[in-house]
Order: C-alpha cells, then structure tokens, then sequence
C-alpha cells in the first residue's frame, strides 16, 4: 500500500497522504475532549472526566425522563448522570495504549506535563530496557513503533511496558 501512495498511520488504518480519519484522531490523541449522544454513548472532557451513558434501553429511557427537567438547559458534568473520574493511572494507560497504535506514535513533552517527568523517565526506562531497537523510534519529542515491524507486534510491545511501568498499576 505504502508503493501507491498510502500512509501507515495507525495499527488498522491507511490513507492517502493528508486523508487521514480525523473523527478517529480525536479518541487516538487523547488530549482533546467530545461529546457522545445515545444509548451507551460516552464523552470525555479531556480533563479527566469521563460520562458514560446506560447501555438497556429501559435504564437509557429512565435516564432521558429524568432529564426532561434539563428542558432548555444546557447539558453540562455538573448536571449529568453517571459522571465518574478517571484515575491518574486509567488516563496515563489510556493515553500510551492510544497514542502507540498511531504512527505518529505519543508527544513525550505532551506526556510529561500531563503525568510528570518521573512517570516519562520511568517509560523511557522500560522501553529501553525491554523493547528490541528495530521496533521503537524514540527520540527527544515522540515515542513509536517502527513501521512496519513495531506495529505488527504492538499488542505484545504494549503489554509489556504496561506490565514494567509501576505508574500505571492502580493501587
């Protein structure tokens, strides 16, 4: 595919250079909130915050009822139902399970505001320490896996840094 003219920029997906999914960017990147509508629908702030809304339909028509009284409000976290934050731990995990299967692979400095420089010197210590060379491409801005190599195996080479990063067990 790359011979015609296709992008390997994500795990599952080419495009045409510059025809990328951009509605999938949004949930890859991790960084930028949305809003989900209908039954088993989720939003994330992209402050932590997650709404997830019921996924039967009888629990979905009761939670539609008792937003009737909403009625020409505006929808906001503050006044929704099932609302829950995620732990430092869930969003860290999510951004690298994200963020590894694109190409363009996680912002080091985009991971060490949001988490810290000790949780990226502890992911950078177990790439280095247990990821073949020729499967990463890591320099001082992004981590990622080699196409094509790195993302053939990027479930295995996930699995084991989520096992190697202590940041990433919830207590």
């Amino acid at each position: 595919l790359q011979d015609a003219g296709y992008e390997h920029y994500e795990v599952s997906s080419y495009a045409k250079v510059g025809s990328r999914c951009t509605h999938n960017q949004v949930y890859w990147n991790g960084r930028q909130g949305w809003y989900g509508f209908g039954m088993s629908a989720t939003s994330f702030t992209g402050h932590g915050r997650r709404l997830a809304r019921p996924r039967k339909m009888r629990d979905y028509e009761a939670y539609v009822e008792a937003m009737l009284p909403f009625k020409g409000e505006t929808m906001t976290c503050a006044n929704a139902t099932k609302l829950s934050s995620e732990t430092r731990a869930d969003a860290l995990l999510e951004r690298l399970m994200l963020g590894l299967r694109k190409r363009d692979g996680v912002d080091l400095m985009h991971l060490q505001e949001d988490f810290g420089a000790a949780v990226l010197v502890e992911i950078i210590t177990a790439v280095c320490a247990s990821w073949p060379e020729e499967l990463v491409e890591m320099d001082d801005k992004r981590l990622t896996l080699s196409d094509p190599d790195g993302m053939l195996v990027s479930t295995e080479l996930i699995s084991t840094l989520l096992a190697r990063v202590s940041s990433l067990h919830i207590p």
